[in-house]
């Protein structure tokens, strides 16, 4: 027997010593509902939990990220319902001024609805926003290209080249040259005219004026100006002034009311991109495209249109492009670069969106998944006036001779808009082709937003499973099992208490050395 090491009490110690921190571990999980409650308790398992941790954190978040997609979807589809409704308005108007038993008078009345009509259009495109983002007025303005211009040469049913004369009130002796004709004044109550061809100033003279005899034209009166419209369909006579030289006091100026247009089953437009070499961030629309010039030198485009890159053939990177409803290629007529042809014969043709400069797409891309770069790219293109072709920067067959929004801001951007025309039958016909298009236009847009949101539910969907399962995952590595764990603490406070009753009992030993010493 020995008295300096009581091996059954350090024996005990140890297993009690032991006992109590698998009790304390116990606890710890217990409490905490988590198997892994430090490195010590499983390293490796601890590195894969806090791995998977951050990913189901993504995903959740990812996942909140797409749900802001549909929200940001729904704003701008909600405000396309409401152009929608107002180019359904302006339609029933044009049907409306379309008819001969309105006047041009009451045209008039029309278009002050249909010129407030579009401005709300803009309104909307402009002020549409969620979040601080404005999801229907694109991403920034393209430039204009110095010099880019177009014409109409064919369309389905010719259009007659048409100007409107503004003519002073004539003296007695003055004279002007109409269409070749020269037309001399005199007064009846002064006296007989020179030729039985001179008109009485004291008469009506507007009228007399319109209804000479033009070996070109036919002429009427309307709203104090003489309008001349020609009698054969063609481009023949766009670039020539019906108004000669004017003798006496008398003054005449015109302009053009109608391009004159040739007459064919397909239409065609004959395009001019510009006076000089193409610049950066210039560009231009065709058929509703935005595109924009950009220099391959310097790296990739980053921009959010359609790029030509000013060291390749501009023409065939345009043929590349897959229009919808036009084809292009190398024009044939002096001082033009390209020619558009429409795909669709008929008046389909007659109503492309082109125009100088341009409104680039907005691209709103959602982090939708939780990883770099898992990007959902949401397109969103202007909804503007101009974008739907129910105004041009560019007075055109169809539009009103006023522009209807003025730019009032000094930089390089071009806000100056005709807007569409009821103001007469032939404009009310036309704008009733342009309207349809931009309805067409719109529902294609919503159509697009409707599939991109019934998308991103899906990838809502996808999310919630894969959260789902990553949790489970997650839970089998770092959860404990509470069945389990309670079983091992009841094992171990039963282990505790005993191991402190042998404990006492070991430390009772050395008692017996001393009643032997007694003995």
């Amino acid at each position: 027997m020995k008295i300096n090491q009581n091996i059954p009490a350090l024996q005990t110690l140890t297993t009690l010593n032991k006992t109590n921190r698998a009790q304390t571990d116990s606890m710890q999980r217990l409490s905490s509902g988590l198997r892994i409650n430090g490195s010590k308790d499983d390293p490796a398992g601890m590195a894969i939990a806090k791995k998977m941790s951050a990913q189901v954190d993504s995903l959740q978040q990812a996942n909140r990220n797409s749900l802001d997609g549909i929200s940001l979807i729904q704003t701008a589809e909600g405000a396309l319902n409401e152009v929608h409704d107002i180019a359904r308005r302006m339609r029933e108007l044009a049907i409306m001024s379309a008819t001969d038993t309105y006047v041009d008078e009451d045209r008039k009345k029309i278009q002050l609805e249909i010129d407030e009509l579009v401005k709300e259009i803009d309104r909307i495109g402009a002020e549409t926003e969620f979040n601080g983002i404005n999801v229907l007025d694109g991403q920034y303005e393209i430039l204009e290209s110095a010099g880019f211009e177009f014409a109409q040469t064919v369309t389905d049913g010719g259009v007659a080249t048409t100007y409107a004369l503004t003519i002073s009130a004539p003296s007695p002796g003055d004279s002007i040259v109409i269409d070749g004709v020269t037309i001399s004044f005199y007064d009846s109550t002064l006296g007989v005219p020179a030729s039985a061809d001179d008109i009485d100033i004291s008469g009506d003279w507007q009228t007399a004026i319109a209804y000479q005899s033009y070996p070109n034209y036919t002429g009427r009166v309307v709203d104090g100006e003489i309008v001349l419209t020609a009698i054969d369909l063609g481009t023949d006579l766009n670039d020539t002034d019906p108004v000669g030289d004017a003798t006496g006091a008398i003054t005449a100026t015109s302009r053009m009311t109608a391009y004159g247009i040739n007459d064919g089953a397909i239409s065609q437009y004959e395009v001019k991109l510009g006076d000089d070499d193409p610049i950066v961030g210039q560009g231009f629309t065709i058929d509703g495209i935005a595109f924009e010039y950009y220099d391959s030198s310097d790296g990739e485009y980053m921009g959010t249109a359609q790029p030509l890159d000013i060291n390749g053939d501009i023409l065939e990177q345009l043929q590349q492009y897959n229009f919808d409803n036009i084809t292009v290629s190398a024009s044939a007529t002096d001082g033009y670069d390209i020619t558009i042809t429409a795909k669709a014969s008929g008046a389909d043709g007659d109503y492309i969106i082109m125009h100088n400069g341009g409104s680039s797409p907005r691209e709103v891309f959602i982090q939708s998944g939780a990883s770099a770069n898992q990007l959902t790219l949401i397109n969103l293109a202007s909804a503007n006036s101009e974008a739907l072709g129910l105004t041009s920067r560019t007075w055109q067959n169809g539009y009103t001779d006023y522009l209807l929004i003025e730019d009032t801001v000094e930089d390089d951007i071009n806000t100056n808009r005709y807007g569409v025309s009821l103001l007469n039958i032939d404009d009310a016909n036309n704008a009733i082709g342009i309207i349809d298009n931009a309805i067409a236009e719109v529902s294609a847009q919503r159509a697009y937003m409707g599939a991109m949101q019934n998308r991103l539910e899906y990838t809502v969907k996808n999310l919630g499973v894969t959260v789902e399962n990553a949790t489970s995952s997650l839970s089998r590595i770092q959860d404990t099992d509470m069945a389990e764990e309670m079983a091992e603490f009841t094992k171990n406070n039963i282990l505790t208490q005993a191991a402190t009753s042998m404990m006492a009992q070991a430390n009772q030993l050395p008692q017996q050395v001393f009643q032997l010493l007694q003995g």
